[in-house]
């Protein structure tokens, strides 16, 4: 591995931290921005499915989080980058993601969900965005499809 392709993972790992930090503090435009504008965001079906491109994203995940009490009702975590460069401009990648409630009154098991995200990057005039992002939910209900790429 080169220099240089380390230098392009860590910057594919602040995009998935970016991710993290616009979605917590309710940043939902900025987030999408993070997509190409034809992208897609695979969900399970109790999340909505496929979502395609920045109109939906952003109609969709300002649903989701509606009701939260927005900044940082949530935190999301992602931890265990696995990042790989396939191309001049492509990589793959996966994280481990926990999302934990820190607004509860009484909060007991904080821990909301976990799963894996699953992406796809391309890089486009010298910066890298999400093509695609799957996410695996595997705790509290497992949905569990497996992942996109191999490793």
């Amino acid at each position: 591995m080169t220099i240089e392709e380390l230098l392009e993972i860590e910057e594919i790992k602040n995009l998935r931290h970016l991710y993290a930090l616009y979605l917590d503090s309710g940043e939902i435009r900025k987030m999408v921005d993070l997509f190409l504008p034809d992208a897609v965001a695979e969900w399970p079906e109790h999340m909505g499915g496929y979502w395609t491109g920045h109109d939906q994203m952003f109609e969709n995940w300002t649903k989701v989080y509606k009701d939260a009490d927005l900044p940082f009702a949530h935190l999301h975590i992602a931890t265990n980058p696995f990042i790989r460069i396939t191309g001049p401009d492509t990589a793959n990648g996966r994280y481990y993601a926990m999302s934990l409630h820190t607004t509860e009154k009484e909060i007991g098991d904080c821990i909301s969900v976990i799963g894996v995200h699953d992406d796809v990057y391309r890089k486009i005039d010298g910066k890298w965005f999400f093509e695609k992002t799957r996410y695996d939910f595997l705790w509290p209900v497992r949905r569990y499809q497996g992942f996109r790429t191999p490793i």
